[in-house]
């Protein structure tokens, strides 16, 4: 892994042992597998658009998006029943804020490596 990519683990790491049920929940449900599907989707696109690119060799993310979908769909039902306070919604929702910046860090250092490989 890059270095980005270990920092990426540890942070996030760090943030759900310090968090609350709520922002666990946030954090890894809307805010980490209620992503997969249009980021992936994306990279799929632009990676079938390559000249050499194979189906066997997209297999990994048509996969994961199909199972995170149901993920999404699990981390959803569950979350709804911690979610009794306009207090657990709130930290629902820093937890989600969190795995999302923490992301879009992690994909802005991405798409800076590509464009310095072309």
């Amino acid at each position: 892994p890059t270095r980005e990519a270990r920092l990426w683990q540890k942070e996030f790491l760090a943030f759900l042992e310090g968090a609350s049920l709520p922002a666990i929940l946030g954090a890894l449900g809307p805010g980490t597998e209620g992503i997969v599907r249009p980021i992936y989707g994306t990279l799929l696109s632009a990676l079938r658009s390559l000249p050499n690119a194979e189906e066997i060799d997209l297999r990994f993310i048509v996969v994961h998006c199909n199972l995170d979908d149901q993920h999404a769909q699990d981390l959803r039902a569950v979350s709804q029943a911690f979610m009794s306070s306009a207090s657990d919604r709130r930290e629902m929702r820093a937890g989600m804020l969190k795995a999302l910046a923490l992301r879009a860090r992690f994909f802005t250092h991405l798409h800076r490596r590509a464009l310095e490989e072309k």
